[in-house]
């Protein structure tokens, strides 16, 4: 559909018959134009009805327009392709983290970015079809039907999520984590993904399981997050799945917590997290296409993408920065 606008010819010939008291009918039929053109351009105009005023508002807003707004050169182009293509990121974290560079380095002189807004209307005409365009929602999600989750007995013995200190629930310091597995395919003991995720930094650790059994998760849990000494452990927030039975092993009593059943908003972070990773790995992909090189990829993705709730910086610098002031403290 194409739109055109009253000329000023238009517009001083409604107001000469506005003064002949012509209706508003009438000058629609005269113009060629629909009625209701005319109603919303009257009022548009507080008072009595002025053609050069209107006119001057109507130059207002073409000027203001995204349309006519001065076109970004091939290379900022260029750089959103490579940012959505192979980084990942989202038009909001594109824009997001331009801003956020431009604020440490106002006199550096950099090219403008585009607006959200701008990215996505350009994503729309480089890829025409939906399903083409590198965007985390691009697909509609088919969501599985399944069961209500079970209350297995081990987390009855394990400190509900409700006794969490406030620090924990606020984000209010860096070692805290919740973890979850991922399943490609479902049935049986089909390998998984453990995805572990701190809750201030959402900085993330991935680890490929070759099945799901209890036994599994907690020597990758206790190699992988609790022997690294990068980060702090503080605490350890899980849901009842059968594949933590074994956790309590590896992890004191007074580090572990378990949401409650049926509650994976508890875990809101976790479970984001993993909507993030099923833009690599969709839902009913199997798990065993995957290698530990390409879930190192996907890791690395993840933490060096800008964040919106973090300020656009990365899951990496935040930790770093907490990291160092807890060192700073000590």
């Amino acid at each position: 559909m194409t739109h055109n606008h009253l000329s000023p010819s238009e517009r001083y010939q409604i107001q000469a018959w506005l003064e002949q008291d012509l209706s508003k009918c009438q000058i629609a039929l005269r113009l060629g134009r629909h009625r209701s053109t005319i109603y919303r351009e009257l009022t548009r105009c507080e008072g009595a009805y002025n053609a050069q005023r209107a006119q001057s508002h109507r130059s207002g807003c073409a000027l203001r327009c995204a349309a006519n707004a001065p076109r970004y050169t091939p290379a900022v182009w260029k750089h959103v392709r490579k940012a959505m293509t192979q980084s990942y990121w989202s038009p909001q974290q594109i824009a997001g983290r331009a801003q956020f560079t431009a604020s440490l380095a106002p006199a550096c002189s950099s090219p403008d970015m585009p607006s959200m807004q701008t990215i996505y209307a350009w994503a729309a005409r480089v890829w025409p079809k939906r399903d083409d365009r590198p965007l985390r929602r691009a697909r509609p999600n088919r969501r599985c039907k399944t069961g209500p989750l079970s209350v297995f007995g081990w987390a009855r013995s394990v400190q509900p999520i409700a006794q969490r200190p406030l620090q924990v629930r606020q984000r209010l310091q860096v070692g805290h984590w919740e973890i979850d597995t991922m399943m490609g395919m479902r049935g049986g003991y089909k390998a998984r993904l453990l995805v572990c995720v701190e809750r201030s930094s959402r900085y993330t650790r991935l680890v490929l399981l070759d099945n799901g059994l209890p036994e599994t998760t907690a020597v990758a849990v206790h190699q992988r997050l609790l022997g690294d000494a990068r980060w702090p452990v503080l605490s350890i927030t899980t849901d009842r799945g059968s594949e933590f039975a074994k956790l309590h092993t590896v992890v004191e009593h007074e580090r572990l917590y378990v949401c409650d059943a049926q509650r994976p908003n508890q875990r809101g972070t976790n479970e984001n997290t993993i909507g993030l990773i099923r833009q690599f790995i969709p839902k009913g992909e199997p798990l065993s296409l995957q290698t530990p090189a390409s879930i190192a990829r996907i890791e690395r993705l993840l933490n060096s993408r800008p964040r919106a709730c973090l300020g656009f910086k990365t899951p990496a610098e935040v930790l770093s920065g907490l990291r160092n002031q807890c060192r700073d403290s000590n």
